[in-house]
């Protein structure tokens, strides 16, 4: 194992770092609308076409177009902008699409509505050519021994040749992220399912990964670094944290809010080591924080 320590010992290093972070995305920003603002001479225009019924409707062209290129859609009930269409209603959510695309990247995988589970979701292998679908897993594939539902897949990973699939579910939030909760083996040569790490609480496992060779999976739990055999699920513990203010395999909120840094174990290529980050936050010291607006006053 190669443990690599880091921490900010204390708050002053913390709001120094984020300063000088501050000072050098704001110098950049300030340099890209300059050199832009010299060139952005063309302005859109607003125009009203009459309509056959008597009403109006706006329009939106670029000067010297002869159509309009954008027409106004009407918002709210009296065609009107407002904070509760904006926020209440999903008339601007947009749809998501994060797709997880082959290794050779002819298809890409997505979770679809399964056909035959209601609430349930297949994997599915879709060639963009053609829109060719092939089912990889199946909603039924996924259910629990002794449970009707099937799994909510949030994200999954393959090994062996997709003999084997890696399931995330039943997610919750670590600060910003879903990046904790439960994970299932899947083996789709024999049609096993079984949960990974199920010693452990309920949502409390996280980036569990495949070692190159696919024979095991190393995932962090509450703060310490696991291994568990695909084969046999015998299990390993790798690190025995001292203390609450140590933590193995994972970051602390500073370190995930700057730097975007979360997922701190990597697998060696030939599956023989792994290389984790060990937090020591035992220097920094604990600030009182007073929550005025959970409440009128007075």
């Amino acid at each position: 194992m190669l443990r690599i320590n880091a921490g900010l010992a204390c708050p002053v290093s913390y709001c120094l770092l984020k300063s000088v972070l501050c000072f050098m995305v704001t110098a950049t920003l300030v340099i890209q609308v300059e050199s832009l603002s010299a060139q952005v001479v063309v302005q859109p225009q607003i125009i009203v076409e009459p309509q056959n019924n008597g009403s109006q409707v706006p329009l939106y062209r670029l000067p010297g177009e002869a159509a309009p290129i954008v027409q106004a859609q009407p918002v709210g009930q009296a065609g009107v902008l407002t904070v509760e269409s904006i926020y209440k209603s999903k008339k601007f959510t947009a749809s998501k699409f994060n797709p997880k695309w082959e290794k050779t990247g002819a298809k890409f995988v997505q979770a679809k509505p399964s056909s035959e589970i209601k609430s349930g979701s297949d994997l599915v292998a879709i060639d963009p050519l053609n829109d060719g679908q092939t089912v990889l897993l199946s909603a039924s594939q996924m259910v629990p021994e002794g449970k009707s539902k099937s799994l909510s897949v949030a994200d999954h990973q393959w090994a062996n040749e997709r003999e084997l699939a890696l399931i995330f579910t039943n997610t919750r939030k670590v600060w910003r992220h879903h990046s904790r909760g439960d994970y299932w083996l899947l083996n789709r040569s024999n049609g096993t399912l079984r949960q990974i790490g199920k010693q452990h609480p309920e949502s409390s496992l996280m980036f569990a990964k495949f070692s190159p060779d696919g024979k095991k999976i190393a995932y962090v739990s509450q703060g310490d670094v696991f291994v568990e055999s695909v084969e046999t699920g015998a299990t390993k513990q790798l690190t025995k944290k001292s203390s609450p203010e140590i933590i193995n395999g994972t970051s602390d909120w500073v370190y995930e809010e700057e730097f975007d840094l979360k997922d701190c174990i990597r697998w060696s290529p030939d599956s023989l080591k792994i290389a984790f980050w060990e937090f020591d936050t035992s220097e920094v010291q604990e600030f009182m924080m007073i929550n005025n607006t959970d409440s009128r006053y007075p």
